[in-house]
């Protein structure tokens, strides 16, 4: 259980069950007052003024299972959970835009992702693909360290359900598809021993300049993001992306390249201190989310901000006031 507050309301968060709550900001206060709740005890120390509210508050806890009674001796064996962040790896993941006047070399990318140990990569195809090419660029990717892969895709009559639930099988590391420019959404979950699910949306994404929407959908209540947003960029930070003309950058959307990946090595572009510097901007240190209650659950964008001259502007696609509480 975590809790955030700055603005008008806060949120705590069940980061195993992967759901937040508003709660007042009251209720907010007396969490990171009190590390074991004596109800009777903050009563008092409230000099019974608050009682019915107070009771309100621990009900809710209880009900939603926040806190549950133990003994004092039974409190000892619950330490604060340690929110440090790290990885073993350089790059925990990278993004691979595709569209019809690409020429990727995927043996390369892919042999490069492997030198770094990156584990997750995501292929996003802005125009229309077929199976013969999946088959061929996944193919590459056999005996490789590459752990995961989601491909995201536009819908295509050629591409039926039934074909993309065998590419799955075929190629275990592919655990999610997300198929744009659908008629509607649907979820097709993973039936027993299929690799991944399939998403389809109306949402049509055709380039780069889809990413930096920020909204409910977005947000990612588990623990290893609200450990990494506590010093680190969640968009940025340890990613990597290639661009539709094999160009390497922060994210997609980022204005700098940093060298194109047919002539420069990945190892190279992390020797560089521009390519991290923007790891470690965190929620805090950005104007309106350091005082927004969802800020170590949502993602971030530095490539779409409000003042192009400050780096730590607010995301220009991100429509919520943490000081009216509105715009979600």
């Amino acid at each position: 259980m975590h809790s955030c507050e700055r603005g008008k309301r806060s949120i705590i968060c069940d980061v195993q069950r992967n759901k937040f709550d508003f709660i007042p900001n009251g209720l907010y206060q007396i969490l990171k007052e009190y590390e074991i709740l004596k109800f009777d005890g903050i009563k008092q120390d409230y000099n019974h003024e608050f009682d019915a509210t107070l009771d309100q508050y621990f009900d809710f806890l209880v009900k939603n299972e926040y806190i549950f009674e133990c003994s004092d001796l039974d409190a000892c064996c619950f330490p604060p959970i340690d929110l440090k962040w790290d990885e073993p790896f350089k790059i925990t993941n990278c993004i691979i835009d595709v569209n019809n006047g690409s020429n990727h070399d995927f043996v390369n990318i892919f042999s490069q992702l492997e030198e770094i140990m990156c584990p997750f990569i995501q292929l996003r195809f802005y125009s229309k693909v077929s199976i013969e090419q999946l088959n061929s660029i996944f193919s590459k990717l056999n005996g490789s360290s590459i752990i995961s892969v989601e491909l995201v895709m536009p819908q295509s009559s050629d591409l039926s359900t039934d074909v993309l639930k065998k590419l799955m099988n075929n190629f275990p590391r592919v655990n999610l598809i997300f198929i744009h420019s659908a008629e509607k959404y649907k979820m097709i979950e993973k039936a027993d021993g299929q690799a991944g699910n399939i998403i389809l949306v109306p949402d049509k994404i055709d380039s780069a300049l889809h990413c930096g929407k920020i909204s409910y959908k977005t947000f990612s209540v588990n623990l290893k993001t609200f450990s990494e947003s506590q010093k680190y960029n969640t968009c940025l930070n340890r990613k990597l992306s290639i661009d539709v003309k094999g160009e390497i950058r922060n994210c997609p959307s980022m204005p700098e390249s940093f060298g194109n990946i047919l002539d420069t090595k990945i190892l190279d572009v992390l020797k560089e201190e521009r390519f991290i510097r923007m790891w470690d901007i965190s929620k805090d240190k950005i104007e309106s989310c350091k005082d927004c209650e969802f800020r170590f659950i949502c993602t971030d964008c530095r490539a779409y901000i409000l003042n192009n001259d400050n780096i730590y502007s607010k995301p220009s696609k991100c429509p919520y006031d943490p000081y009216t509480a509105k715009g979600f």
